[in-house]
């Protein structure tokens, strides 16, 4: 077993290469690691309706006993330049996610997250709840990153982040040969949202066109 000292012994007999035996039993003390720990979300639960009153984020780890945790908000015009690098739905790496509050964002909430005691060398599921400093810092986009509290090693290396849309509207977009027409509705009722403003970005991260939501809750940007 894993974490564990295992008494082995070899009987007196036992064959071995080239027509040997083993002329007396040897015990043989075998000790086994820990396997190491691991931290990891889940990337594909980025979006987090802003009005759920108990919003909690999924988070899988093992062998370790404490965490830290920084909550960072990109700010609006680092959006396209961040998205250009990480695509939501993937994993960010743990070397990126050391200077995302540097480079993309500020930090909104950082602090130590309470753990039940798991099984050593089994993953523990939990789910982490959202830090109230996000609710009230308003809708966007957040990275929360996660690292070992407990004295692990390689710290940064077991780094884990998962970005949050934490957002009450949801899009589709349709192109077709007329132009772009966006469709905006509200997560917790999906019913169309009119009066909504609604920016069209190019890759070099300029404002191409803007638009409103009419009472289908539709924008159009003509080709």
């Amino acid at each position: 077993p894993l974490g564990r000292t295992t008494r082995v012994i070899l009987r007196a007999g036992m064959p071995g290469e080239d027509g040997l035996r083993v002329n007396q039993d040897q015990v043989l003390n075998i000790a086994m690691p820990d396997r190491a720990p691991r931290l990891a979300f889940d990337p594909g639960h980025y979006l987090m309706p802003r009005d759920r009153a108990e919003a909690r984020v999924p988070m899988a780890l093992m062998n370790i006993s404490a965490i830290e945790m920084r909550v960072i908000r990109l700010t609006e015009r680092s959006l396209i330049p961040f998205s250009r690098e990480t695509r939501l739905g993937e994993a960010i790496s743990g070397w990126t996610a050391g200077y995302l509050h540097e480079e993309w964002g500020q930090v909104v909430w950082e602090g130590a997250i309470e753990l039940p005691r798991g099984e050593a060398n089994r993953f523990q599921r939990l789910s982490v709840p959202l830090p109230e400093a996000v609710r009230t810092a308003g809708p966007g986009l957040y990275i929360m990153v996660a690292r070992p509290a407990d004295g692990a090693r390689d710290s940064r290396g077991l780094t884990a982040a998962q970005p949050l849309i934490v957002t009450d509207l949801g899009l589709t977009a349709w192109r077709g040969a007329g132009g772009l027409a966006a469709q905006v509705r509200g997560l917790a009722s999906a019913a169309p949202r009119e009066g909504v403003r609604v920016a069209l970005m190019a890759r070099n991260n300029d404002i191409l066109a803007e638009a409103t939501t009419g009472p289908a809750g539709l924008a159009r940007f003509h080709a």
